[in-house]
């Protein structure tokens, strides 16, 4: 998908999936947000929520993604929320984003 933000060049400079498949097929195992090459976050901070509002996934290091486990284990397939706050050079102020992303195996 291609994430709406208020500000239009980080619109253009990052990519966040709505879907990932963890099963170690070395294809999309982990949740990440992807940005053109070069691209620096700063005030980074992802968070990943299941279907019940309980914290599973959070980072404040945007080399770190989700490898869809929760709390050590297999997370179970199903769609989750994120919240993403991240700051670049593109766009010189804090933009949070919210969305969500299907896990399948």
């Amino acid at each position: 998908i291609t994430v709406v933000v208020n500000n239009k060049e980080l619109a253009e400079t990052a990519f966040i999936p709505n879907i990932f498949s963890p099963n170690n097929d070395g294809i999309n195992d982990c949740f990440e947000v992807y940005t053109e090459a070069g691209l620096v976050s700063q005030n980074y901070k992802m968070q990943i929520f299941d279907r019940w509002g309980s914290l599973v996934f959070s980072s404040a290091d945007p080399n770190i993604c989700w490898n869809g486990d929760a709390r050590g284990k297999p997370a179970a397939m199903g769609v989750y929320v994120w919240i993403i706050e991240m700051e670049t050079q593109a766009c010189a102020e804090l933009e949070v984003l919210k969305g969500d992303v299907t896990l399948i195996r």
